[in-house]
């Protein structure tokens, strides 16, 4: 029997990447603001999006390719998340 996990990924906003992270890495994003110490986005929600702050430093998970999971401060990060490698293609 193997283990299967769903496929989760983590990048980091530093301030300079809100951008990126609301237009090109999460699907489900909407930019609202990003004065580089807090990007605002909408996600996806029912009935309503919903609107996220995340703080400079902070990892934002995506999921289901590329859908927002979640947004935590690296020391929660640490406790509830273990990186892997990639695996070999």
């Amino acid at each position: 029997m193997a283990l299967v996990m769903p496929r989760v990924e983590s990048t980091v906003y530093d301030g300079t990447n809100g951008q990126v992270l609301a237009s090109e890495w999460l699907e489900d994003a909407t930019l609202v603001s990003d004065d580089g110490e807090t990007l605002v986005i909408d996600t996806s929600g029912w009935p309503d999006p919903v609107r996220r702050e995340i703080p400079r430093g902070s990892f934002v998970l995506r999921h289901y390719g590329r859908i927002f999971k979640e947004a935590l401060e690296p020391e929660e990060y640490a406790k509830r998340w273990a990186e892997v490698p990639d695996p070999a293609p």
